[in-house]
């Protein structure tokens, strides 16, 4: 069982070896516009001057309910002259407990610290929660919490309990013990992308910056205490300290392709493991990840579009929906361009980041536009557009009224259907047009959704015009990969899409494809991966028309 002095000894344990040997670790010391003073019996919210020397700590917990402690414009005053402790959630205590331990006298909450009824406050102290929480001294995680009433000093799970076994061994040594425990696969622990069993905490979208901006961590899961440092991890069952992954790769000498794709690649694992997380409030979901988008951003220097970069946009363009259907938003959340847009969990698996060979690039970004609610570029979105110049194709896409997973592509001649991690001519996702999708919606009401839109009288499917927008090639002697975005028109008189879908059409060397596949990649033409199929209908690539679009 944790306890606050078995907690206080694995903290100091690590703290002391990391603030006195770990040049790393050096935090800015400047405390936040607000910060509970947590140093005497009575508790009191204190707004100190500007670039105030101090250390303070941060808590990162679940909300999981609502009606616990707050500040608001009515109470702000008399908060700041100070309340009783025992009003405050349980996780609120003991987190102030832990960090008293080892002299550190002011702790930031977030209900505490942001003025919860006040939309300016909200969004200016919102924007500055990455360098708050990278700021300060420590952050205390109540990972396995559900809510702030449930004690960081608990009882562990049965699962991870250490359990005895006698051996019947017939020797001279006697009373011999042996104890194993489950292999504990939580916290730093976790196989990114395949551990299903989490602590609460690491479910919260909010809590991944939290947790990766924190100069010092100590993290209380289901299965014991965990430390993470820019230095190291290390962890209460004893394994080996490891060194800890920088958050973002270091500059390098590269080429411009070679540093837009590295970046993207990074951005795109924590897209995967944020999308993935739950958040109460959707129109969150740009502000949740603001404090790592504003780090990515000062890193690398690049201009940031709704959770895109222009640097590496072509790249991160390519993604798509985990799980489909996913519900609908219930209000507009970002640009259809943008992965921000859609309600669940995405991936970049057409991507292919890490795949060997050539990029070569087929479109061209003209302008963009992108407006947020307030001063900080990476507050929630307003409104957005880009303007790209590149080779189109015009298809139709059919897909069923009453199943999600049955649609079709038609191209010219030729009529292509899913086909996801297969070596097949052409795979695809269809993604925002899963909200056409209702499994209760009939033909009459689904004529509005767009003017270019037809149903078959003698089934519940629908047809609607589409075009596809090459956007680059990766080029190897074994394989070429195209990737493409799928756009419908979203207005009957301007040129202006909304995207749709993604899709990577293939040619292996190998299969039938050698005669077709470019010897280098200077001579890769959009589309390539269309050339065997449309040459039998007749239909050739010189039907491919370059044109202007606009994606909102």
């Amino acid at each position: 069982m944790s306890s606050l002095e078995a907690s206080v000894h694995f903290l100091r344990e690590n703290y002391y070896s990391c603030i006195t040997e770990h040049r790393e670790c050096q935090e800015r010391d400047f405390l936040p516009k607000r910060i509970v003073d947590v140093s005497q019996n009575r508790y009191r919210l204190f707004e100190p001057s500007i670039r105030t020397e101090d250390k303070y700590a941060c808590l990162s917990y679940s909300w999981g309910v609502k009606g616990f402690a707050v500040t608001t414009s009515g109470n702000y005053e008399e908060l700041k002259h100070g309340f009783d402790r025992e009003e405050l959630p349980i996780v609120f205590r003991d987190a102030a407990a832990v960090v008293q331990s080892i002299g550190i006298r002011y702790l930031w909450i977030d209900t505490l610290c942001i003025i919860q009824d006040s939309k300016v406050d909200w969004e200016e102290q919102a924007a500055r929660i990455g360098e708050i929480f990278e700021g300060a001294t420590i952050t205390i995680a109540a990972s396995s919490s559900p809510n702030p009433y449930h004690s960081l000093f608990r009882a562990r799970e049965s699962m991870f309990e250490e359990v005895e076994l006698y051996s019947e061994i017939g020797t001279d040594i006697r009373d011999v013990v042996f104890k194993a425990r489950r292999k504990i696969d939580r916290g730093i622990h976790a196989k990114v992308g395949r551990t299903m069993d989490k602590d609460p905490l690491d479910t919260r979208a909010w809590g991944l910056q939290e947790k990766l901006l924190s100069t010092r961590l100590l993290a209380f899961t289901g299965a014991e205490m965990q430390w993470t440092c820019r230095k190291l991890r290390a962890c209460e069952c004893h394994q080996n300290p490891y060194p800890s992954k920088p958050l973002f790769p270091a500059p390098t000498e590269m080429s411009s392709t070679e540093r837009a794709l590295n970046h993207a690649r990074s951005w795109s694992h924590v897209i995967e493991e944020y999308s993935a997380r739950d958040l109460t409030i959707l129109e969150d979901k740009l502000p949740a990840l603001s404090g790592l988008a504003s780090k990515f951003g000062s890193l690398t220097g690049f201009t940031y579009i709704a959770g895109l970069w222009r640097e590496s946009l072509f790249y991160d363009l390519v993604w798509q929906r985990d799980i489909a259907p996913i519900p609908v938003p219930s209000t507009w959340l970002s640009p259809s361009f943008s992965w921000a847009s859609a309600s669940g969990a995405v991936n970049f698996r057409l991507a292919r980041h890490s795949y060997p060979g050539a990029r070569v690039q087929h479109a061209e970004l003209l302008d963009f536009y992108y407006k947020t609610s307030g001063h900080d570029a990476y507050s929630r979105a307003v409104d957005g557009s880009l303007t790209l110049r590149g080779r189109t194709v015009a298809a139709v896409l059919r897909k069923s009224l009453e199943d999600f997973r049955a649609y079709t592509i038609r191209i010219g001649g030729a009529v292509y259907s899913p086909n996801t991690d297969q070596k097949a001519t052409c795979e695809f996702s269809i993604d925002a047009s899963i909200s056409h999708y209702h499994p209760n919606r009939t033909a009459k009401a689904s004529k509005q959704v767009s003017c270019e839109t037809t149903f078959n009288d003698n089934s519940q499917e629908m047809e609607e015009s589409v075009i596809l927008l090459s956007l680059y090639s990766i080029h190897h002697q074994r394989y070429l990969y195209q990737n493409f975005l799928i756009l419908a028109r979203s207005h009957p008189d301007l040129n202006t899409y909304e995207r749709i879908g993604i899709g990577s059409g293939k040619m292996y060397r190998g299969s039938g494809c050698n005669a077709n596949i470019p010897s280098a990649a200077e001579f890769v033409r959009p589309f390539e991966w269309l050339s065997v199929d449309l040459e039998r209908s007749g239909w050739g690539i010189e039907n491919m028309v370059e044109q202007v679009v606009y994606i909102r």
